[in-house]
């Protein structure tokens, strides 16, 4: 079970800041700290790094 504290900081740890991503297994709501966790995560930022990349060449 999460407790609000790793909610409210993963959250935090979601945001990219400039062209910097994170992918960090204790920014999920679900399996934080796991491998789960981990490749949802690197899923998460890897889906958001091509949608940026998408939209700079359209």
């Amino acid at each position: 079970m999460d407790t609000p504290s790793v909610i409210i900081v993963g959250a935090g740890l979601r945001a990219p800041i400039g062209c910097l991503f994170w992918a960090v297994a204790v920014s999920v709501p679900v399996w934080n700290g796991y491998m789960d966790g981990a490749l949802q995560s690197g899923a998460r930022a890897a889906n958001e790094v091509l949608a940026v990349l998408g939209s700079a060449g359209a």
